[in-house]
C-alpha cells in the first residue's frame, strides 16, 4: 500500500511552470499590450527607480498642499476643510505605496522649490484624473515588459502595487 508518491512538479501542471506563476502570467494578461513597443534599456530597476522619484515628489507636494493654509482663493470653510483632508489622504497613500516601493527612508527630507510650487496650487481632483492616467499607462508599460521579458514574478508584484494606488487614490478623493 502506497501513502505517498514522490512526483516532480504539480499534478496538472508541467514540471518546470508552477500554478502561482501561470496564476501570475494570467493576471498580467489582462494589463499586457502587444503593440507597445518597448526600449532594451528597460529594465526592472529603472521601473522602480521611476516610481519611488514620482512618489518622493508627489508625497512632498501633498505634504506642502496638507500645510498650505488658504491656498483656496475665496473657499468655502466647508472647501477649505475638504482640501486639507483629502491633502492628509492623498498623502498617507503615497507614503504607503512609496513604502511598499521601498522608498520610506527617501521621504524624510526637505521640499524642494518646485514641490513647494505645486503643493500650492494642486486641485485635487484635476491631478487625480493625471495621475489617474499615468498609472494606467505605467501599468500597461510594466505588464508588457513583464509577458516580454520574462519577468513575471517582479512584474506582476509592480502591478499591483499600481493597482493599489489607482484604487487607495481613488478612494482617498472621495466626498
Amino acid at each position: 500500500m502506497e501513502r505517498y508518491r514522490v512526483t516532480t512538479g504539480t499534478p496538472g501542471y508541467p514540471c518546470r511552470h508552477s500554478p502561482g506563476l501561470q496564476m501570475a502570467t494570467r493576471y498580467l494578461d489582462q494589463y499586457f499590450d502587444p503593440t507597445l513597443e518597448l526600449e532594451e534599456s528597460l529594465t526592472k530597476d529603472v521601473l522602480v527607480d521611476d516610481q519611488l522619484d514620482r512618489l518622493v515628489t508627489q508625497y512632498h507636494m501633498a505634504a506642502v498642499a496638507e500645510h498650505v493654509p488658504r491656498r483656496l482663493s475665496e473657499a468655502t470653510r466647508d472647501e477649505l476643510s475638504l482640501d486639507k483632508k483629502r491633502s492628509r489622504r492623498i498623502k498617507h497613500v503615497l507614503f504607503t505605496s512609496a513604502a511598499s516601493w521601498g522608498a520610506s527612508d527617501q521621504l524624510m527630507r526637505d521640499h524642494s522649490e518646485e514641490e513647494r510650487k505645486a503643493g500650492a496650487q494642486v486641485n485635487w481632483v484635476d491631478w487625480f484624473a493625471e495621475q489617474r492616467r499615468y498609472l494606467e499607462r505605467t501599468r500597461r508599460v510594466v505588464a508588457t515588459w513583464a509577458k516580454k521579458t520574462g519577468n513575471v514574478k517582479d512584474g506582476k508584484k509592480m502591478v499591483t502595487r499600481i493597482s493599489n494606488e489607482i484604487e487607495w487614490l481613488s478612494y482617498a478623493l472621495r466626498d
